[in-house]
């Protein structure tokens, strides 16, 4: 990037600062508060090890003094890494999930075994107190970790997280409302045909693409902001022939179906 347009993004950022534009119009035009806030932020990545030897891939950003622990890299880093000034944030993809080792033992995939490596990350990177925040499933995670080992925990944020009993149901003024419409029933039809085929396992990303632009209409308020929502189907673990195949090995109580849409959104939740 050359001297003039980085002179030019400071100037955009400076004035953002002084206009207060950073969380809404910049943002949502440009993306200038991720430029601005993660300017001159170095990002560290790898992989570490947790208990019983599975690698977890993370991301590292930012060298405050307060350390945030964020599991679910694979859709929490690109909004979140501007968070980082003042910070130290840790990102990581979960076992079995975005770049982290697949793992091919359901046995080794559990809540418990997550708030385990939850604390693995903790101990490789020797801090002794961190915020958690936790994303949909994660938010029970946090939580869970949170029970066992207080004393490494400063604070918890919990982001549309599941509920505690798997199926509960919630009043009506509580949910979209949209069930039976999102995402199109019949454009899951064609996708739970097309699963049954075998063209899934055949071309596991292609279908991980078609799947992903139907289910990602459930993860925003308006579907019409579905397509702000990365794709996750470059990583392998995220293709649902993939959780598809974990999920079918889990033992009861864990729900078990045949269902292409149900063991998509029943390995998220387990995995």
């Amino acid at each position: 990037m050359g001297k003039p347009v980085i002179a030019l993004l400071e100037g955009i950022c400076r004035a953002a600062r002084v206009w207060r534009v950073l969380p809404t119009a910049a943002s949502l035009l440009f993306g200038i508060s991720t430029i601005c806030n993660a300017q001159g932020q170095k990002t560290e990545t790898g992989y570490l090890t947790s208990f019983d030897g599975v690698r977890l891939y993370y991301a590292k950003v930012g060298n405050g003094s307060n350390t945030v622990i964020i599991p679910g890299r694979l859709f929490m880093f690109r909004d979140f890494q501007r968070l980082a000034k003042g910070r130290t944030l840790i990102f990581y993809d979960m076992r079995n999930r975005g770049l982290s080792d697949p793992v091919a033992d359901p046995s080794k995939i559990s809540l418990q075994r997550d708030a385990d490596d939850l604390e693995a990350v903790r101990e490789h990177f020797r801090v002794q107190k961190a915020s958690l925040i936790g994303f949909s499933y994660l938010g029970k995670i946090v939580i869970l970790y949170a029970t066992q080992h207080s004393e490494h925990v400063s604070r918890v944020v919990q982001i549309g997280p599941v509920a505690r009993v798997f199926g509960t149901k919630f009043p009506k003024r509580l949910t979209a409302g949209d069930e039976d419409k999102v995402p199109d029933p019949i454009e899951e039809k064609k996708l739970d045909e097309l699963y049954k085929s075998g063209f899934a396992k055949e071309h596991p990303k292609e279908f991980c693409e078609m799947e992903w632009e139907s289910e990602q209409q459930r993860l925003v308020g308006d579907p019409a902001h579905a397509n702000r929502i990365a794709s996750p189907c470059a990583m392998k673990n995220e293709w649902p022939i993939h959780s598809g195949h974990i999920l079918n090995h889990f033992s009861p109580p864990t729900v078990r179906s045949t269902s292409r849409r149900n063991q998509w959104r029943s390995s998220r939740r387990q995995s």
